[in-house]
């Protein structure tokens, strides 16, 4: 079983990409499908990226330090980022959301730059696309508007792939299962204080 968009694939030996691994199901499952797959396994195309938002303590740790492990397992470099995200929400005035994602796309922009990528590759799946479109609906500022298969932050000069958007949650899950893929589970996921999560938990169910 394969989750990795097949059109992607048949160029993406062509470049080198950065993958954000948070240590959660979904971006395990993607970093397994791309360093097992014999079109991204030649020399030095994948880097892994962590970003340890600090937010949840030695839990946050613990995940920076399974991403590390998980990098070293594959024989695969690794940029790791620490950032104070509950400190910049406070100081700059927005959401630990917003906060949270600015600090991710910083850093992978700088991990980019760093080590030569041609863009960033991210787990979103067909699920997070459901969310995203009722998010966008909900809030009255983009319509049915949801996630595209690549994206371009000009703030960021980032580029933004989404290889598995076109894969559902279940299939993810079932394709953990298959290869005994270990992850960690971020039990913020399941708080209501984000409204993504109401929508995850309460809404979409």
């Amino acid at each position: 079983m394969s989750i990795l968009d097949p059109e992607w694939l048949k160029n993406a030996a062509d470049k080198k990409w950065l993958i954000g691994v948070s240590g959660g199901r979904d971006s395990i499952a993607l970093l397994h499908a791309c360093a097992t797959d014999p079109n991204l396994t030649e020399s030095n195309k994948l880097v892994i990226c962590h970003v340890n938002h600090r937010l949840r303590g030695e839990e946050s740790d613990a995940d920076e330090m399974m991403v590390r492990k998980i990098a070293a397992h594959y024989r695969l470099p690794i940029s790791v980022h620490s950032v104070e995200v509950s400190e910049i929400a406070v100081k700059e005035k927005i959401s630990i959301e917003l906060a949270a994602r600015e600090a991710r796309h910083n850093a992978f922009s700088m991990a980019c730059a760093e080590y030569h990528c041609d863009a960033v590759i991210l787990a979103h799946h067909a699920d997070d696309q459901a969310e995203t479109v009722l998010f966008n609906l909900l809030r009255g500022s983009a319509g049915l508007r949801g996630m595209q298969k690549i994206t371009y932050l000009t703030d960021n000069d980032l580029t933004i792939v989404r290889p598995i958007l076109h894969i559902r949650r279940a299939e993810i899950d079932q394709y953990i299962l298959e290869h005994e893929l270990s992850f960690l589970e971020d039990l913020t996921n399941a708080e209501p204080f984000a409204v993504r999560n109401r929508l995850r938990n309460e809404a979409i169910p």
